[in-house]
């Protein structure tokens, strides 16, 4: 008995934010439907208004062999987005083992840089009682849901995240079959594709999401939940922009320190209504003195919550 573990892997990188319904891709592939249980309904962006969620059903279909096992791999920005809820689909409950794993949960093949959701299922093998998926037809891989944070555009994909560049699924026999999704001609070298035919276009493995902010007033909206951003941009040099959100009035303390833990300026002190806010730091102290290159830490601090981002401040 031949066993098998189908190994994928996931990056965020920007795609155009442009509506669109592709046909099922006629070789292996991976694709996204939004909140639709119909695998043709291939959609690749949606724009979305704050504090609303959405339901992303993730599909694979190969048509060179049954399939016995496979991996999906998706990340996410959690700037702007973040996961609720998931499930991989009963269809694999009778395979030796499936699962879903988070980053940092202590198991060797999550992914630890970004948020991601792991699913897996492998060694299904007709001897053992188990049918494999046929060849050519299309499998519900699982569906994750997602609450929206926060304004701007977040991208959800399946490729280029280490250590690999495809998702993948393997035969009963334990033969692997690739799903790489391109975005340069290197990378497509090195697996021996054509750049040509892969991309985040029609058919590829990714979804955008875009939260518009127009004619939306500062403090006015209230998130549901506490978050506070990475600082944009970062490295800077004059100014960088520090956004938070608070689900209720409260006292809030927002601050800068400098590596030895030593605080250079405060950015916020008081009573805060709820809403989302942005900060702007321009490096300087509170003396109103320029600070000197290097790494600083800008603290939120509620009673219920407390974060902190690092930023590196350049000459």
């Amino acid at each position: 008995m031949r066993k098998m573990v189908a190994l994928a892997a996931v990056v965020l990188l920007s795609v155009v934010a442009l509506r669109a319904q592709v046909q099922i891709p006629a070789s292996n592939w991976a694709w996204f439907t939004l909140d639709s249980g119909d695998p043709s309904a291939v959609v690749n962006s949606i724009e979305i208004e704050l504090d609303s969620t959405f339901t992303l059903h993730a599909w694979q279909k190969c048509d060179s062999s049954d399939v016995a096992g496979m991996e999906f791999v998706i990340g996410w920005d959690p700037n702007v987005l973040e996961a609720v809820s998931m499930e991989l689909d009963p269809i694999f409950d009778p395979f030796m083992f499936k699962g879903t794993n988070y980053p940092g949960d202590g198991n060797s093949g999550t992914i630890d840089t970004l948020p991601a959701a792991r699913w897996y299922a492998a060694v299904c093998i007709q001897n053992m009682g188990c049918t494999p998926l046929p060849v050519g037809e299309p499998f519900h891989v699982g569906s994750i849901t997602f609450h929206v944070l926060n304004y701007g555009e977040a991208n959800i994909d399946t490729t280029m995240y280490p250590p690999s560049s495809h998702t993948s699924m393997a035969d009963p026999t334990g033969t692997h079959t690739y799903v790489p999704f391109f975005y340069d001609s290197a990378a497509a070298a090195q697996y021996g594709a054509d750049p040509t035919l892969w991309g985040p276009g029609p058919g590829g493995i990714g979804f955008t999401v875009v939260v518009p902010s127009t004619g939306v007033e500062e403090g006015t909206q209230i998130p549901i939940t506490y978050y506070m951003n990475k600082l944009t941009p970062n490295p800077f040099k004059s100014n960088t922009a520090i956004a938070y959100g608070i689900p209720k009035d409260t006292e809030v303390n927002l601050s800068v320190y400098d590596a030895t833990g030593r605080k250079v300026r405060t950015l916020v002190s008081g009573h805060v209504k709820a809403g989302r806010y942005t900060v702007s730091w321009d490096g300087l102290d509170d003396a109103g003195h320029r600070l000197a290159s290097g790494t600083y830490f800008v603290r939120l601090v509620t009673k219920d919550f407390s974060k902190m981002e690092k930023a590196l401040l350049l000459k």
